[in-house]
């Protein structure tokens, strides 16, 4: 089976300042095969007015309103599954997110229907780029690895336990592992992302497609850098639960790789 579209799930809480840079990114794409899910949290009034044009302007854009005894963002994003078929390729971004050019997603359902090897892969990581919210400057990138591999569970989990880490927001779910896996953990606040990856990399047969794609930018100022204390606490929890005792290797080799990406990021710049 062949996937021809794309649902992307965006949750939402009064973030329509922030949402006309990620819906004028899709707008401009050549790939037309997509569709956006909103979830929608206890907006205002001005959020949810600037939801409904967005959706009357073009039938691709669709919101639905978050339950009411579920909030935060893992519950928003669960919530988005229910809506998602089949065929569809499923990304995860924040209202604060954008396509990172005009070809991405053209680019991305080629690359992932070139093969039945790569066709029969649970997930796609890609790249996403970060960038400064008051200048736009492009920052350092998030990446899983350099280079383009299908890796089996225990290649996955062993690059996880040694501190790299998928982007959600450059991953590609299908609903199959979706359905497979479960809802994302609901409980964690900021890391339920890395709880989901370290869960699934137990699964036998389970196959993570990297591909060699920059798919998405991101503002360096998320939730994830406003909280970074409890983030970090998160993240230290799961390598412990999923890791026992070796869990200061993964969490140490994580953040030594996001010195060295954000060091070698300032070395270029400086001698541009």
């Amino acid at each position: 089976m062949s996937f021809d579209s794309f649902l992307i799930i965006v949750p939402t809480l009064d973030s329509y300042d922030l949402l006309p840079r990620l819906r004028d990114s899709l707008l401009q794409q050549s790939f037309t095969s997509w569709r956006v899910l909103f979830v929608n949290g206890a907006s205002s009034a001005k959020h949810n007015i600037w939801l409904k044009e967005c959706c009357s302007l073009d039938h691709r854009f669709s919101y639905i309103n978050e339950d009411s005894d579920r909030r935060g963002i893992y519950a928003a994003m669960n919530h988005g599954i229910r809506y998602a078929m089949q065929r569809e390729l499923i990304l995860f971004w924040g209202s604060d997110d954008w396509a990172a050019n005009q070809y991405v997603l053209e680019t991305l359902v080629l690359k992932v229907n070139q093969s039945e090897y790569f066709l029969s892969a649970d997930l796609f990581v890609c790249s996403a780029r970060y960038f400064d919210p008051d200048y736009l400057v492009s920052g350092r990138i998030s990446r899983f690895s350099r280079k383009s591999a299908v890796l089996c569970g225990h290649d996955f989990r062993s690059r996880l336990f040694w501190g790299a880490t998928p982007p959600h927001q450059g991953t590609i779910f299908t609903l199959k592992l979706l359905r497979k896996a479960g809802l994302f953990d609901e409980s964690l606040k900021l890391a339920s992302d890395l709880e989901f990856f370290l869960r699934v990399s137990s699964f036998p047969h389970l196959k993570v497609a990297v591909l060699d794609s920059e798919v998405v930018n991101m503002l360096s100022s998320g939730i994830s850098s406003q909280m970074r204390r409890l983030r970090l606490s998160e993240v230290c929890f799961l390598y412990a639960k999923y890791f026992n005792i070796l869990f200061f290797l993964p969490f140490a080799s994580r953040y030594i790789r996001r010195c060295l990406s954000t060091s070698m990021f300032m070395s270029a710049l400086f001698h541009e």
